[in-house]
C-alpha cells in the first residue's frame, strides 16, 4: 500500500499564515539600521541587534580589539533602540539603531469612521 503524505501546499500556507496574523493582530518587524541606511529586518529584536553590532564593529573596533555594546532607548520614541559601543572606557554612539514597527495586518481607511 503507498504511504500518503500530507502536503502543505502554497496556498494553504498563505491561508494558514494569513489566519496567525488575523489572530494576532498584525506582525512586528525590526529594522536594523545605520544612519538611516536600511541594514535589514527581522521577526526578533536580537537578530537586529546582532547586525548593528556586527556593522559597528566592522567600522569601529580595532582588530584583536574588544567593546561592549550598549543599547539605549530613544528619549522621544519608545519604539527607537540606539547602539552605543564602548572601547577603552569611552563610550560612543554609533549611529545604529532598532526600530520596532507593527504592520497591520488589514488596511483601515483614514476616513473610517
Amino acid at each position: 500500500m503507498p504511504t500518503i503524505t500530507p502536503r502543505l501546499d502554497l496556498l494553504t500556507g498563505q491561508q494558514l499564515l494569513a489566519s496567525l496574523l488575523d489572530a494576532c493582530g498584525g506582525l512586528v518587524t525590526y529594522r536594523a539600521e545605520h544612519l538611516g541606511a536600511h541594514l535589514g529586518i527581522y521577526t526578533r529584536f536580537r537578530a537586529a541587534g546582532e547586525h548593528c553590532e556586527d556593522e559597528a564593529r566592522s567600522r569601529l573596533v580595532p582588530e584583536g580589539g574588544t567593546a561592549k555594546y550598549l543599547w539605549f532607548r530613544d528619549e522621544e520614541d519608545e519604539n527607537i533602540a540606539e547602539l552605543h559601543v564602548e572601547i577603552d572606557g569611552v563610550k560612543t554612539p554609533t549611529g545604529n539603531k532598532v526600530i520596532v514597527t507593527a504592520t497591520p495586518n488589514t488596511y483601515q481607511p483614514r476616513n473610517a469612521q
